[in-house]
C-alpha cells in the first residue's frame, strides 16, 4: 500500500523538484505497513513513535531525521502523546546516484530541516531559499565524493555575476556546467563559505545600492533592475540585510 505520509496534513507545498507537507499523528494511531513513491524525510516536529521496516523497529522522538528510500516499506504506531512530523519528498533524480545514506549528522540536519520548515511559513524568498536548504540537507545526509579545489567554481561565480538579475537557480547552473545540482550547491557553500542563494542574494542587495545612490528611480523600479519579484520582497531583503528600509538608506545618502 502507497500513502502520502498518513495523519492529519496539516499544509503541503511544492517548491521546484520536492514536496513539503506538514503531517499531525493522533496518540496511539498505528499507521499500518505502507510504502512511499518517492524517497523522502521525516523530521520529528513533536512527540514520537515507533517505526517497523526493512531494517528493523527504531523508536523516533522529537527532532529525529529518518530518510526512507521511494518504495522501502515501515509501520508506524504513535505514542499517547502522538507526533507532529515535517515530510520533504525528493524528486528521484537527485538520489538516483547516492552512495551511501549515512543520516550522519543528524543535528546538522535537523537544523537544516527546521530551518526549511521556517523559510517555508515566512520568507519572500521561499523558492530560491529553499532550493538552496534542500541541495544542503540531501548534501549532508549522502556521501558524495567532493572535488577539494574545483576548478568549476570560478565559472559559477561568473555565471550569478552575469546573471543574478534572473530567476536563476542552482539547477540551471549545474546544468550549465555539466555537474550534479546537490554536488555543486554543496561544494560551493564548503569552497566560498556562502551558499549560491546568499551569493545571489548579496548581488543584488549590492546592485540596489548602486542604483538607490546613483538614480532617481521610482523603488518599484529599481527592485525589478536588482532581480527582486516586486518592491515589497525588495524592502523586505534590503531591512534584513541593511537594517534600514530602501527610502531610509536613500534618504540617508542623500
Amino acid at each position: 500500500m502507497q500513502v502520502s505520509f498518513g495523519g492529519t496534513v496539516i499544509q503541503r507545498r511544492s517548491v521546484g523538484e520536492a514536496a513539503f507537507s506538514e503531517t499531525r499523528h493522533d496518540p496511539l494511531t498505528l499507521l499500518a505497513r505502507h510504502s512511499h513513491a518517492r524517497a523522502s524525510f521525516c523530521f520529528v516536529v513533536d512527540g514520537s513513535f515507533r517505526e517497523h521496516s526493512s531494517r528493523g523497529t527504531n523508536d523516533h522522538g522529537r527532532h529525529d531525521v529518518i530518510f526512507r528510500p521511494a518504495q522501502a516499506w515501515h509501520a508506524d504506531a504513535f505514542s499517547e502523546e502522538g507526533a507532529r512530523c515535517f515530510n520533504i519528498e525528493i524528486a528521484e533524480e537527485l538520489v538516483a546516484d547516492v552512495e551511501v545514506c549515512r543520516v550522519g549528522n543528524q543535528r546538522t540536519i535537523a537544523r537544516l530541516m527546521r530551518q526549511t520548515r521556517r523559510e517555508l511559513r515566512h520568507s519572500a524568498e521561499a523558492p530560491l531559499v529553499i532550493e538552496g536548504l534542500l541541495y544542503q540537507i540531501i548534501g549532508e545526509a549522502f556521501q558524495r565524493p567532493v572535488d577539494r579545489s574545483p576548478r568549476w567554481i570560478g565559472e559559477v561565480e561568473r555565471i550569478v555575476r552575469a546573471r543574478f538579475r534572473e530567476t536563476l537557480t542552482a539547477r540551471a547552473i549545474a546544468e550549465e556546467i555539466g555537474l550534479h545540482p546537490v554536488h555543486v550547491a554543496r561544494t560551493f557553500r564548503e569552497a566560498r563559505g556562502v551558499t549560491i542563494a546568499d551569493r545571489i542574494r548579496a548581488l543584488r542587495i549590492a546592485e540596489a545600492e548602486r542604483l538607490l545612490r546613483h538614480s532617481a528611480m521610482p523603488l518599484a523600479e529599481v527592485a525589478l533592475c536588482a532581480g527582486f519579484a516586486d518592491q515589497s520582497h525588495f524592502t523586505k531583503s534590503f531591512r534584513r540585510y541593511r537594517g534600514v528600509t530602501p527610502l531610509c538608506y536613500r534618504t540617508g545618502r542623500r
